[in-house]
């Protein structure tokens, strides 16, 4: 009878350290997509809690292209600049403030050279 008392009590208490595990973060979300003349761009969003990772990516540009890239979080601008395609591709690494609720981001590239465009959204 006492090891039938331990074995509950064991049991209850390891279901019990299971509902009070903190929750973890949101997933990493990723998305993918096609330029208007055959490049290819990803948008990487992290969240770390109280900050968001934005990893923005153009890939098989034209080697040397300058781009003008523009990220926007909730519809403020956060970063405004100039990339150069070394060896075909670029990339803009950034972490804003992470709000309330769910966060949009919106990636913009446009290539200097050819007006190219590539833009690519995303939610966390």
């Amino acid at each position: 009878m006492k090891r039938m008392v331990a074995l509950a009590l064991g049991s209850l208490l390891a279901l019990s350290a299971f509902s009070f595990a903190p929750a973890s973060a949101a997933p990493d979300v990723v998305r993918r997509g096609s330029c208007s003349d055959g490049a290819r761009w990803r948008l990487e969003l992290k969240d770390d809690g109280s900050r968001i990772e934005v990893d923005f990516e153009v890939h098989r540009s034209p080697a040397g292209d300058a781009w003008g890239v523009r990220l926007r979080h909730d519809g403020d601008v956060f970063f405004q600049g100039t990339r150069t395609a070394d060896s075909g591709d670029f990339s803009v690494d950034r972490r804003v403030r992470d709000g309330s609720g769910t966060d949009r981001f919106v990636a913009r590239a446009t290539d200097h050279s050819t007006n190219e465009v590539c833009r690519g959204t995303a939610n966390i």
